[in-house]
């Protein structure tokens, strides 16, 4: 077993703390994107719940409008029997 001279030591427990301050100030970077990222997929995922709910209202209104074009109209039946 050998034992490290103090400034051998003093280097080492440099060392170690610059690495746990690089390793500190990445997790702050990453988590701050990791919010900023979870909020904007947040504020996408409820745009699509409205898109689809436009789609949706949509949708119904062109089925109405199917609907309506498919019931015969009364001045057309008017006008057959005025013409017997």
């Amino acid at each position: 077993m050998s034992v490290l001279v103090l400034p051998q030591a003093e280097e080492i427990t440099l060392t170690i703390g610059q690495a746990f301050d690089l390793a500190y100030k990445k997790f702050l970077e990453s988590g701050g994107k990791d919010v900023e990222t979870r909020k904007q997929i947040g504020n996408l995922q409820k745009r699509i719940q409205e898109l689809e709910s436009e789609n949706s209202e949509l949708k119904k209104q062109l089925r109405d409008l199917e609907d309506q074009l498919m019931i015969p109209h009364v001045p057309a039946v008017r006008t057959i029997l005025c013409s017997l």
